[in-house]
């Protein structure tokens, strides 16, 4: 009978591959998988942090740009909501409801930028530009709001990448 050279089990004949029985290789494999998830994990934690307006930044020592990232959010608001807005829009004043609507899909876009940059390996997102246009809905007089985010990924120097803010 084979014996596993990591644990020392007796197994199989058909359970043994590059002297490592099943449960050995489901473990290592268990482990890569971790650890993948943890790097991946601790970059959109790290991207998290990094995110600017502008295309340079005097602490932020960029080695390379991997690309344009872009996130959307189209928003509309029920009947009921909208009914209120109209009355709003007539009469004046601030609307809350439009403001709450906008504020959820900047953050949303916003979130979903950071982990497409993530995705990408990207230490940071620089030169981020927020866009908002109305699309027409199927409704009579109904509209929807988009709200677009772009930006480009990018990879710090690697003496900076973990220590920049």
């Amino acid at each position: 009978m084979p014996i596993c050279k990591t644990c020392g089990h007796k197994t199989g004949f058909l359970d043994v591959v590059d002297g490592e029985c099943r449960r050995c290789r489901r473990q290592a494999s268990e482990v890569d998988q971790r650890a993948t998830e943890g790097t991946a994990m601790a970059r959109k934690a790290y991207i998290d942090r990094i995110v600017v307006t502008t295309e340079t930044a005097h602490n932020l020592p960029i080695s390379r740009r991997l690309g344009i990232v872009s996130a959307e959010r189209v928003f509309g608001l029920n009947a009921f909501k909208d009914m209120f807005v109209a009355v709003r829009d007539m009469v004046g004043g601030k609307s809350v409801t439009l403001e709450q609507a906008f504020q959820d899909a900047r953050r949303d876009a916003l979130e979903d930028l950071r982990a497409r940059a993530a995705d990408l390996g990207a230490d940071a997102v620089v030169g981020i530009a927020f866009t908002h246009a109305q699309v027409a809905a199927g409704a009579i007089n109904s509209a929807m709001v988009m709200v677009a985010v772009t930006g480009t990924a990018v990879t710090l120097e690697p003496s900076q990448a973990a220590t920049a803010p």
